[in-house]
């Protein structure tokens, strides 16, 4: 057995587990935080939602900054959820998904024949959608410097104008802004509104990457693991030590989204218990040979961490099913697209 003293000196504010200490044990010594679906034992992100969860009830602005993958959207949601505002709606905007041209009609909406192609009827925007809800701003670094001044005037007072209209209107939902950007930094380079980035930091919270909080590793496999079985029916499957050992190792650039879709494939494929096999090759990949950029958001880690997500799904469920078409009716989609 593993001998682990509780008693420590008062300048100590952590306690290091062993991987293999029992979850009983490991949560009576770090006990777990859950605000929504947001879990943590991390003592810095505990804290951090603590502060969310008696910020949730304010009529205040927030921003979260966090890398991609850490769960910036879920305290959204939850910020939502825990507020007098969670009977109104809460919309979700993805910032750098928007074109340009569009950003104006689709945060504002228009009046009927406000430009060609228009709707006859006109159309709301996101800002009279969500009523009295929320509006989250996801990757809010990416808004334009034009859009930036428009969105300043409603986080100033309220007002804005649908294209093509001269009627003023009173926006009412509270603004949840997110990004993985450093905005500070540009701010200096004149490339966000320093007078914007005031107005939306009236709270300001850091997600940790999960590469600085592993104690959260295993809690997320946990969880991505009951998710994704009930998610596909599928019956409990073991976790070879060689298996979880490859997990522990390796770091995780796109933080728990990036855990949920390796579990999510591995789940699949795995026949009875998830083997090495199971895992993307960047997963098991020895670390003395890795290729994974040093810095989180490098060239490599987006569209072909995704490629390799995509391929070791496919390639898994080929082999457990054998057939494109069943492989088809479990992940959801047309055989053509498969």
């Amino acid at each position: 057995g593993t001998l682990i003293l509780l008693a420590k000196p008062a300048s100590y504010d952590r306690v290091f587990l062993p991987s293999n200490t029992p979850p009983s044990l490991r949560d009576a010594v770090e006990p777990v935080k859950r605000f929504g679906h947001f879990l943590t034992r991390d003592p810095d992100t505990r804290r951090m939602l603590g502060e969310l969860e008696r910020v949730a009830a304010a009529d205040v602005n927030v921003l979260i900054i966090g890398e991609t993958g850490t769960g910036k959207e879920l305290l959204a949601r939850q910020l939502h959820a825990s507020s007098p505002r969670r009977a109104e709606p809460y919309i979700a905007v993805n910032c750098g998904a928007i074109s340009e041209d569009l950003m104006e009609s689709t945060f504002f909406g228009y009046v009927r024949g406000a430009f060609s192609g228009a709707d006859p009827r006109g159309r709301a925007g996101y800002f009279e959608s969500a009523k009295g809800g929320t509006l989250f701003l996801d990757e809010v670094g990416e808004l334009p410097l034009a859009m930036q001044a428009a969105m300043l005037r409603v986080l100033e007072d309220g007002s804005y104008q649908r294209v093509g209209s001269c009627e003023t209107q009173q926006a009412r939902c509270r603004i949840i802004a997110a990004t993985h950007r450093n905005l500070e930094q540009l701010v200096a380079q004149g490339r966000f509104r320093q007078d914007l980035y005031f107005r939306l930091k009236i709270v300001q919270k850091s997600i940790k990457p999960l590469r600085e909080r592993p104690c959260d590793l295993t809690l997320l496999i946990d969880q991505f693991g009951d998710a994704m079985r009930q998610k596909h029916g599928l019956p409990a499957v073991q976790l070879p030590p060689d298996t979880r050992a490859a997990l522990e190792r390796y770091r995780w650039p796109g933080n728990a989204r990036e855990v949920r879709n390796v579990i999510e494939a591995a789940v699949l494929c795995a026949d009875g218990a998830i083997g090495l096999e199971c895992l993307p090759p960047e997963v098991t990949r020895p670390p003395e040979t890795s290729t994974e950029p040093a810095v989180p958001g490098a060239a490599g880690e987006g569209l072909a961490a995704v490629r390799d997500y995509e391929r070791q799904l496919i390639l898994g469920l080929l082999r457990k099913y054998r057939k494109v078409n069943h492989v088809a009716s479990a992940l959801g989609i047309a055989r053509s697209t498969l």
